[in-house]
């Protein structure tokens, strides 16, 4: 039987290689590390993908939006992670709404 705890995916592991190739262990969990960053850039494209599935329609899209269904810049946001490490990231901003996803409300 296969174990099914271990997750095996060809792009993930060549990109762990390349950082590793390429990085010194204290660049990558080191406060401002390159993990740091991959986590906060993640949850960063959560948030915009789910704005545009909030408002129906992509960044910067050239098709005719509804008035009232805008993007309105971003605020910033600190999250804890389950290590107890803060992360600060950009939350979408909507008139009149808050963006309530599964990882911060």
């Amino acid at each position: 039987m296969k174990n099914k705890s271990k997750i095996s995916n060809p792009t993930i592991e060549k990109l762990v290689s390349e950082i590793l190739s390429q990085s010194d262990p204290s660049e990558i969990f080191g406060k401002e590390g390159i993990f740091q960053a991959f986590k906060k850039q993640i949850v960063n494209k959560i948030s915009e993908k789910e704005m545009e599935s909030h408002i129906g329609y992509e960044k910067h899209s050239q098709n005719e939006k509804d008035s009232y269904n805008r993007r309105n810049g971003h605020y910033d946001k600190t999250l804890i992670d389950p290590g107890g490490r803060k992360l600060s990231i950009e939350v979408p901003r909507r008139p009149g709404r808050r963006i309530c996803t599964t990882y911060y409300s």
